[in-house]
């Protein structure tokens, strides 16, 4: 079978990880300058995030930004927030704040994640929006409230409730 035809074979991208899994679990799927990161790694780290955003409040159907730039976390939290039937809102990591403000207000999200070096243009993005939890990626000092790092995600010790899967 072609991987076209593979990949239409699967309701989402959880199924699709889940499947990747089974057949080639030690095998890599994220390569970068850092670290080699198997199927199966992944597939765990999907699973602890999205545990921890159902234990944050994150349901069926909520809108989680990601404000993240090119990185395997970005690929995990998109997987995570995905496999839970919330609706991963990407945005370009060049716009300008008060850009970042629209979007967010008009698709309504309430969490986000957000890399540390983006601090700068999210300053007061909370008190804008009605974005009241940001997952940070890497240290800032702009967390509060609150906020957490995604480290605290990745090992959250919970598993998630897959019961209602999206297609």
């Amino acid at each position: 079978m072609d991987t076209n035809s593979e990949m239409h074979t699967h309701s989402n991208f959880y199924a699709m990880l889940t499947a990747a899994c089974q057949k080639n679990g030690k095998g890599t799927v994220i390569f970068n300058d850092k670290e080699k990161i198997s199927y199966s790694s992944l597939k765990h780290e999907v699973e602890t995030v999205a545990a921890y955003l159902q234990h944050e409040g994150v349901q069926y159907g909520d809108k989680v930004a990601l404000v993240v730039s090119n990185s395997p976390e970005f690929i995990a939290a998109y997987f995570a927030i995905t496999s839970i039937g919330a609706v991963a809102v990407p945005l370009n990591v060049f716009l300008k704040s008060e850009e970042f403000s629209y979007i967010l207000n008009d698709c309504d999200a309430r969490f986000m994640f957000a890399s540390a070096p983006l601090a700068k243009e999210l300053k007061n993005i909370k008190a804008k929006t009605k974005v009241n939890k940001i997952i940070w990626i890497g240290e800032t000092n702009a967390a509060s409230g609150d906020d957490s790092y995604f480290d605290a995600a990745r090992t959250f010790p919970g598993k998630p409730n897959l019961s209602r899967q999206p297609s």
